[in-house]
């Protein structure tokens, strides 16, 4: 799903303090883990039920009624941080921000966790070992201290890799060399 700017603008408004929450609990590691899990869970049930989502977000339904659903059979599924976050979505009529409010998290954590995310193309499947070294020069070269490896096929390449991570890409396909030899040699 494709999170529009605006919405996400709006959305870093409840990450951030729901970010600063979790960091301040006892175990603030798995307390961000579980609020993004809560959030992951609450987007899937908009997706899953589309029934919930639009009786939960219809503006006809009295607000007591949208509170007694959430506390009946959603609340109780979810840690008190993710279900503190859900009432008050649901009081402000934002339910449907959720899906950039778990984008918002997410990037708050990958960033304090110094993760980053590379979007990674071959020719053929990549071994185990090739798939650790590729990730380790990913950290090297982005700074990250862990690399999530996001691996998509193209039989359309004659060979190497084709990275990207956020707007730069670095080119190692063979089709790539071979155009700069061209050049080189032109």
């Amino acid at each position: 799903m494709t999170v529009l700017a605006d919405d996400l603008a709006l959305a870093q408004r409840y990450a951030r303090p729901l970010f600063d929450q979790a960091k301040q609990s006892e175990a603030p590691d798995a307390t961000l883990d579980q609020t993004l899990a809560d959030l992951r869970l609450l987007s899937e049930l908009g997706t899953q039920l589309p029934e919930l989502a639009a009786f939960l977000s219809h503006p006809t339904t009295a607000i007591e009624r949208k509170r007694a659903l959430m506390e009946a059979d959603v609340a109780p599924h979810l840690s008190p941080l993710g279900a503190n976050l859900a009432r008050l979505l649901l009081e402000n009529g934002r339910m449907a921000l959720l899906p950039a409010i778990k984008q918002a998290l997410s990037d708050l954590i990958a960033q304090a966790r110094r993760e980053g995310e590379a979007w990674v193309t071959t020719a053929v499947a990549l071994s185990d070992a090739q798939r650790e070294r590729l990730a380790e020069a990913v950290c090297r070269r982005w700074g990250f201290q862990r690399a999530i490896l996001h691996e998509r096929l193209d039989p359309a390449l004659l060979g190497g890799v084709v990275v990207r991570v956020g707007d730069s890409v670095v080119d190692g396909s063979f089709e790539e060399r071979l155009m700069q030899l061209e050049k080189a040699s032109g």
